[in-house]
């Protein structure tokens, strides 16, 4: 079970003048619009309200961020320039068995052995919307920079979906709350 654990962990991590509309961060970023859009991700039933100046990442831009790896999200949206994103992947494992806060323990140590330089700030079981959900909110480095995730991941059967709110350190405080009212709006039909 544990090997199962540790093997989605990984698959998850290879998964970051001001008008009154706009919010000038301390670093100098520019939020041009703090309005949330609800969509539907792309071939799944997940409703999730994004921020209405992010655009749908290309394929392309999907193998520049993730670096061409097999594991890179299905789906992503990002800021102009995919300094901040939201992205989902999907994992085929069936969870259904094991209680969420197992899972969450064994995905937990696979992330402490795989991510370089992470600093936990948050991983519990939660419910949102009427559904259970792991959340794992933690820094790490990658090659160029420090990132700032909130993961959010539930079993739905024989699938477990993954978000990912993603930012670079020096972009979260200007979008934090965008991504976490982004992250209190995710939704399911009723019954997953």
């Amino acid at each position: 079970m544990n090997k199962i654990l540790i093997i989605l962990s990984f698959v998850i991590l290879a998964s970051c003048g001001v008008s009154q509309e706009e919010k000038m961060t301390n670093n100098g970023v520019v939020i041009s619009d703090l309005a949330l859009n609800e969509i539907t991700i792309p071939n799944t039933q997940i409703s999730i309200s994004i921020p209405v100046e992010f655009t749908e990442l290309l394929i392309e831009d999907i193998e520049l961020k993730w670096g061409g790896n097999k594991t890179a999200p299905k789906w992503a949206t990002g800021n102009e320039n995919m300094g901040t994103t939201i992205s989902y992947s999907i994992n085929l494992f069936d969870a259904s068995e094991v209680p969420l806060k197992d899972v969450m323990l064994g995905m937990k140590q696979g992330f402490d052995r795989v991510v370089p330089g992470i600093s936990w700030e948050n991983n519990e079981v939660i419910n949102l919307n009427g559904k259970d959900w792991i959340i794992f909110e933690f820094t790490s480095n990658t090659i160029d920079t420090e990132v700032h995730n909130i993961m959010v991941t539930t079993d739905l059967g024989n699938v477990m979906p993954i978000l990912n709110f993603n930012s670079t350190v020096d972009q979260f405080e200007g979008y934090e709350s965008l991504l976490r009212t982004s992250l209190d709006s995710v939704t399911l039909p009723r019954g997953q």
